[in-house]
């Protein structure tokens, strides 16, 4: 009976040591709207990410970091992320 309560033990404990790597990440976006060349304006963006790794957070918030253009490049919005 001890023998069982012991492995019950240390088998809760790895269970919790795994579930502890992973948490909630941020991803933070610096976001720049440039016309004809020119910084207008900028503005931050966050987005949550849950219950995941860190490599993973990184990855998913990669998904935000974008760079798209209007009217052939006199407009373009720039996305750079990274998580917090």
């Amino acid at each position: 009976m001890k023998k069982i309560y012991t492995l019950s033990v240390f088998a809760l404990l790895a269970v919790a040591g795994l579930t502890s790597c992973q948490k909630d990440y941020t991803c933070s976006c610096d976001i720049k709207y440039v016309v004809n060349g020119k910084v207008e304006a900028t503005t931050t963006s966050r987005n949550n990410i849950t219950a995941t790794t860190e490599d993973n957070a990184k990855n998913d918030c990669k998904y935000y970091e974008t760079e798209e253009d209007y009217l052939g490049r006199m407009a373009v919005v720039q996305h750079y992320c990274g998580i917090e």
